[in-house]
């Protein structure tokens, strides 16, 4: 038979339950705005009926409950839905990350129009004309010094704030590698914890919640993926890379660029684990994530701006240059360049020692130009091959036949991937250029290969010595220049500039102290004097901004600002709308997680009173059972 106080442990059980339950909802309400937190729930249980059937027990009509017991204290939460919100939120810190920064690039490009560079090349070709209409005039020619300062300070400034955007970038791939060594950090700690808890049998509530919130915060810094299947080690991997591991945290690192200093190299730090320390150190290469889309913009989408800025200031320089040493100013004097060159290679015949060994190697020529007059119209009346470097290092062909005119050829080299660009100049004589390098193997605007195994680049353009595999102009001979090109012959160059020309254009210090060197005629043959009136030069530099002559986009200089501005306003939409998607996505995603774990103000508001109900059943049943003892024990007269 059961014991007559039985009554009182049943209610203290309930009581207590109740009690357990009242605190958990008080817990829930009092987080209701903490970031991560999972709602908890208790789950209380009935205990053991009073008689096992396998005892010895009196007869009674059936088992006698004892009351409730307190099983465990769970957090609300969905693994499926969690694992969905970590996959949408590398796409999400991704494309946040490249809205941001293509926003700070198009401000660079929308600038107030009386400061554009548009703006000041437009004035810089308009005071030529200026000077072509009046070409006797000193107060033209010095609007024309004005406009090319102008404009080359607005081309500085332009270089300025991209550059400036890449270190902006460069510190924040430093602090992002530093914020996901610092969460790694945190979460393998958290795994200790949690490991701990879990092995007395308690629930770590609180600490999962904290690691998973670090897990989804990380996940929008680095690709990851979470492998729950070993419940004593939580793993977190990037693209098959270990980066959390139970107790230990692989993190990253920012080491120096050995090719720039300024930057910085996002590698894997040393790794504990035996398969993976032969990859110490490995480039960090994965998609997706803020960081990737840091090393993105500043390795790719600003430095393409910065080396396009750059394609359309050495073209600027160089066909200016080529038109002005020809022209005569006020003074008859001439070869004058108008921009200021600035090529850093010391020897004259673009000679460089590139392995740092003191011996020449190779050759770096940005520009030659044969020594023969063409007709863009005229047909060469010569057949052949022409072998060109192309983009990405691979050498490309292009044939020629007898009926092919002198543009025809042209255009099938600048349509042909190689990494030259041919036009005629204003004298008519064949001018190669290099372009901007796609491989890295050279810097931007390197002439790399140039062979022909007939005669036009050799007899008719008057450019190369012989025709075959041994008379070929190849960067990497140091003497080239004086065995391949027909230098004696008139064949002109220019080597390539190595430091950025979009960060050195200036207007050459001889002309702007004295506007009268600004060429705007062209000198009478064989008298060294200039015709009164004459505006040869000038209206031929004016003319440029119309000629099809940029580099790597043949199109003219004007064009090159509008498209530039367009695609920059292409990307930006697209990164705009794209991150506006993935917001949506990972929002809706998110909202159905919280629906599951998140805090209910008024769910737990009738927890509350279902729970305090409870209590004061329990506890009202604790004072029945009191007073029964107590009609037992005091008011029964035996």
């Amino acid at each position: 038979m059961h014991s007559t106080f039985m009554g009182l442990e049943m209610g203290k059980r309930g009581v207590f339950a109740h009690q357990t339950a009242i605190h958990t909802t008080g817990n829930n309400l009092a987080n209701l705005n903490t970031e991560g937190y999972s709602r908890q729930r208790v789950r209380i249980g009935t205990v053991d009926p009073l008689y096992d059937p396998g005892l010895t027990r009196v007869h009674t009509p059936g088992q006698l409950g004892q009351g409730p017991s307190t099983e465990r204290i769970e957090r609300v939460f969905d693994m499926l839905h969690e694992n969905q919100v970590i996959s949408a939120s590398d796409d999400l810190g991704y494309w946040q990350t490249r809205d941001f920064y293509i926003n700070k690039l198009e401000l660079i490009y929308n600038e107030p129009n009386d400061v554009s560079v548009r703006t000041y090349m437009d004035r810089f070709w308009n005071s030529w004309q200026d000077v072509a209409e009046n070409p006797e005039s000193l107060a033209a020619r010095t609007q024309v010094v004005h406009n090319g300062k102008a404009l080359s300070e607005s081309i500085n400034h332009r270089h300025a704030a991209l550059q400036e955007q890449r270190v902006l970038l460069n510190d924040d791939i430093k602090a992002t590698v530093a914020e996901i060594n610092q969460k790694t950090d945190a979460i393998a700690k958290l795994n200790v914890q949690i490991a701990r808890v879990q092995a007395i049998g308690d629930e770590p509530n609180d600490l999962l919640d904290k690691r998973d919130l670090l897990v989804r915060e990380l996940a929008q810094l680095v690709p990851i993926s979470v492998d729950h299947r070993d419940n004593d080690e939580f793993r977190i991997n990037i693209e098959g890379r270990i980066l959390v591991q139970g107790e230990l945290a692989h993190p990253l690192s920012a080491t120096a660029n050995p090719n720039d200093g300024n930057l910085v190299q996002v590698r894997w730090g040393a790794s504990d684990v035996p398969h993976q320390r032969d990859s110490y150190h490995d480039l960090y290469i994965a998609q997706g994530g803020k960081l990737s889309a840091l090393i993105e913009l500043r390795d790719h989408d600003v430095m393409d701006e910065i080396r396009k800025l750059d394609a359309m200031t050495v073209h600027l320089v160089d066909v200016v240059n080529d038109l002005h040493r020809q022209g005569a100013g006020i003074s008859g004097l001439t070869g004058f360049d108008f921009f200021r060159q600035n090529v850093y290679i010391e020897n004259a015949t673009g000679s460089i020692d590139t392995t740092g060994d003191g011996n020449l190697d190779s050759t770096y020529l940005f520009r030659m130009t044969g020594a023969n007059h063409l007709n863009e119209q005229q047909q060469v009346g010569l057949s052949g091959e022409l072998t060109l470097s192309g983009r990405n290092g691979e050498l490309l062909t292009v044939s020629y036949s007898a009926n092919d005119t002198v543009g025809d050829i042209i255009s099938r080299i600048n349509y042909s991937g190689a990494d030259v660009v041919a036009r005629l100049d204003a004298q008519g004589n064949l001018t190669l250029k290099g372009s901007l390098s796609a491989d890295g193997s050279t810097p931007d605007f390197v002439i790399r290969h140039v062979e022909d195994s007939g005669q036009f680049l050799v007899g008719y353009a008057g450019l190369l010595n012989a025709s075959g595999a041994d008379g070929a102009f190849n960067y990497q001979n140091p003497d080239v220049v004086n065995t391949q090109l027909r230098v004696n012959q008139g064949v002109s160059f220019q080597t390539t500039p190595l430091q950025r020309p979009a960060a050195w254009i200036a207007v050459n210090e001889a002309i702007v102290a004295d506007a009268n060197h600004v060429a705007a005629a062209r000198p009478l043959a064989g008298s060294g004097e200039v015709a009164i009136g004459d505006n040869t030069m000038a209206l031929a530099i004016s003319n440029i901004r119309h000629e099809k002559v940029m580099i790597d986009r043949l199109t003219s200089m004007d064009d090159f600002f509008a498209d530039s501005a367009a695609l920059i306003g292409i990307k930006g939409s697209e990164a705009q709308e794209t991150h506006q998607a993935f917001s949506t996505i990972y929002k809706n995603l998110d909202d159905i997680r919280q629906s599951i774990s998140g805090v209910n103000e008024a769910e737990e508001f009738m927890n509350l009173v279902k729970f305090q109900h409870g209590f004061a059943a329990s506890a009202r049943f604790i004072s029945v059972v009191d007073q029964m003892l107590d009609t037992i024990v005091n008011r029964l007269k035996v």
